[in-house]
């Protein structure tokens, strides 16, 4: 969780970010696991369920401005959110499940794993503590990377193919993800 979350942090390329992002978060559900209780064993379920919809989010969304932009570079793109509302909006969501916001799926996946843990005769709160500063480091740089690449100054490489906000059939892919963060999030 720790190790991968600071390798996500020196990231400058968005996709690969996420991608160290999704280790750290799926070290959660180890985590769970090793608590050996079913709250464990529920909570890393629902953990991967929750997290493969987030990623799928980011990801889409990823893909969806480096389309824009010709590249996911953090140093090359920036401030892409200032007039696209919609490709914001749906970042932005991902982005606060993935850092685990409550209401968001994110949260109940978080909270069960390390309920699960700090339950844990054999893992304890000492584990736990350990694991909770991944959480802190992947707020960290996931907001880092959502200022920069959302509301920051708007910047974009010379030959960017440009585009505007989402269209219909993206907002209809990122649409059905964005309410499961929501249900999942509210009703498990």
């Amino acid at each position: 969780v720790l190790a991968m979350a600071l390798v996500a942090w020196l990231q400058n390329d968005a996709k690969t970010l996420v991608a160290y992002s999704s280790i750290s978060h799926l070290g959660f559900c180890v985590l769970a696991l090793a608590s050996l209780s079913t709250l464990g064993l529920q909570a890393s379920l629902l953990y991967m369920v929750n997290h493969g919809i987030t990623s799928a989010g980011l990801f889409l969304n990823l893909g969806m401005i480096e389309r824009r932009a010709g590249s996911r570079e953090l140093s090359a793109v920036s401030g892409f959110g200032k007039n696209r509302p919609w490709l914001a909006f749906f970042f932005v969501l991902f982005v606060m499940s993935s850092i685990g916001l409550p209401l968001t799926n994110g949260f109940v996946s978080e909270f069960l794993a390390i309920t699960s843990s700090i339950t844990a005769k054999h893992l304890g709160f000492g584990m736990t503590l350990l694991a909770a500063g991944g959480i802190v480091l992947g707020a960290i740089y996931m907001l880092h990377l959502t200022a920069r690449l959302i509301f920051g100054q708007p910047k974009q490489p010379e030959n960017a193919p440009g585009g505007g906000d989402l269209h219909v059939g993206e907002i209809a892919t990122l649409a059905p993800l964005a309410i499961l963060v929501f249900v999942l999030g509210v009703a498990p």
